[in-house]
């Protein structure tokens, strides 16, 4: 019997669930095969399959737009001023590459010079951003997220 006074089996029936944090959806984990599960018609067996387990986690509906990162960069600004030295890598490090939009076939210096700031590609996903930057960002952003809830719980 579930939760007897007696003892044995024990389960929280009383329970709240995780809060979904705005612009997030849940993305439930599972189990699959990573690896060829067909005949491998060349018998080289390279790639033996392998069962892989995902954890559930949350992603965003959509990808950061670019005024989702100029939030984050006016931040940055405001709490760490680059006019002082002690603080302008801080900022110039999470400046994206905006180098990314150079090509050897194709003229996109319009893009290269305007494509961040210009309001015209304001919901347009970012991009230039490396590992670093982008797990930065997660992370201020996280933190602001739980700031709002601690100021509605009223902490």
């Amino acid at each position: 019997k579930i939760n007897a006074k007696e003892g044995g089996f024990q389960y929280n029936t009383d329970f709240k669930e995780q809060e979904t944090a705005p612009g997030l959806v849940f993305v439930e984990g599972g189990t699959f095969t990573k690896g060829k599960v067909q005949d491998d018609v060349m018998h080289d067996w390279n790639n033996t399959p392998t069962s892989q387990h995902v954890q559930s986690f949350y992603m965003d509906e959509t990808e950061v737009t670019n005024v989702m990162y100029l939030e984050y960069l006016d931040y940055l600004k405001s709490v760490y001023p680059p006019e002082n030295p002690k603080y302008t890598n801080i900022y110039v490090g999470a400046l994206p590459d905006t180098l990314v939009w150079r090509n050897r076939l194709g003229f996109n210096e319009t893009m290269t010079n305007n494509y961040l700031r210009h309001p015209a590609y304001a919901e347009y996903p970012v991009v230039g951003v490396n590992w670093i930057q982008a797990t930065q960002f997660a992370e201020w952003r996280t933190d602001r997220v739980n700031e709002i809830m601690l100021e509605r719980e009223g902490y």
